[in-house]
């Protein structure tokens, strides 16, 4: 009888079962090191246990001691901010390679800013406007540290450059100068909190170092889907990076202070001034907890402070 159902079987579909065992063979059974690869593989599953780190960073090309970043700045109109964020930067010009503006302003012409700077300034127009924008891989990018900016953030040159130096020991984690909360709500559900507490588990984006591979991660291996997710929203792409990089790294963010606080230049026109913000972002926690089919993110317990000291 077993005999006659295998005589049923097509000849594709025979050939595609003894390549199917044939990688399985090869990929488990050859040498006790696939066998035991297999094993825990199953182990792991059963367990649902989460993924190991699988996206190494490199080492630094150029001495860590001349090394730079590039300042990218997603701008939306407000063209007074811009300005006044430009300026600053010109505190930390021994620093930066290079500033990037994405002018999300499709409708409007590219910004003339005069001021005197020895650090080079390029605009660039994208097709549309979104908020992937922030973290399109530009070829102008020729650091590997990326300093993700808003245009309403008021940087101090102690606070960034203390960033920095943590990011050139911490090259895979996002250092963020602006951590945010994954708290479990009433019914038992993850939900994103702004309150402050003694763990965080998001860097905000808006004002934080992170290496540019994982700009290129975001549009090369992230599925398209999340991309979509927001631009449908208008929010929680970094949320959507915060993620990425978890999933990758299986890493924490490094949260960076200053005296305790961190002087945002407030704007009625932000997204985060809209009603329903925090229940956006809840509910952005919930699809990419859902699509990544558990939760990467790890717990960050400390904040770096200035002169280097560490408070819990």
């Amino acid at each position: 009888r077993a005999l006659s159902r295998v005589s049923r079987i097509s000849s594709t579909r025979l050939f595609e079962l003894r390549r199917s065992g044939r990688i399985f063979l090869d990929r488990y059974l050859r040498d006790p090191k696939g066998f035991a690869r297999g094993v825990l593989e199953v182990i792991s599953k059963r367990l649902d246990l989460p993924p190991v780190a699988k996206f190494p960073i490199n080492n630094p090309i150029v001495p860590i001691s001349n090394e730079k970043f590039t300042v990218v700045i997603l701008s939306y109109k407000r063209l007074d901010l811009l300005k006044k964020i430009i300026h600053k930067l010109q505190q930390v010009t021994e620093f930066v390679a290079k500033i990037i503006v994405v002018w999300n302003s499709v409708s409007l012409p590219l910004p003339e800013i005069k001021i005197p700077s020895t650090i080079e300034i390029k605009f660039i127009r994208p097709k549309k406007n979104s908020l992937n924008n922030r973290f399109l891989p530009w070829h102008n990018i020729g650091t590997d540290c990326v300093l993700s900016l808003d245009d309403d953030i008021a940087i101090t040159k102690s606070q960034l450059l203390l960033g920095f130096k943590i990011w050139q020991s911490e090259r895979d984690r996002i250092v963020s100068f602006v951590p945010r909360r994954r708290d479990i709500d009433a019914n038992g559900k993850a939900s994103y909190s702004i309150e402050k507490g003694s763990h965080y588990e998001f860097g905000l984006t808006g004002y934080a170092l992170l290496h540019r591979n994982y700009l290129y991660e975001y549009f090369l291996s992230m599925p398209a889907a999340f991309r979509s997710f927001v631009d449908g929203r208008q929010n929680c792409e970094d949320i959507a990076m915060n993620y990425l990089v978890a999933n990758l790294s299986r890493r924490p963010i490094i949260s960076v202070t200053f005296d305790g606080t961190l002087n945002m230049v407030r704007n009625l026109t932000g997204l985060s001034s809209r009603s329903n913000h925090l229940v956006v972002r809840s509910d952005c926690v919930a699809f990419f907890e859902a699509a990544y089919g558990y939760n990467p993110l790890q717990s960050s317990y400390y904040q770096a402070a200035k002169h280097n000291s560490i408070t819990k």
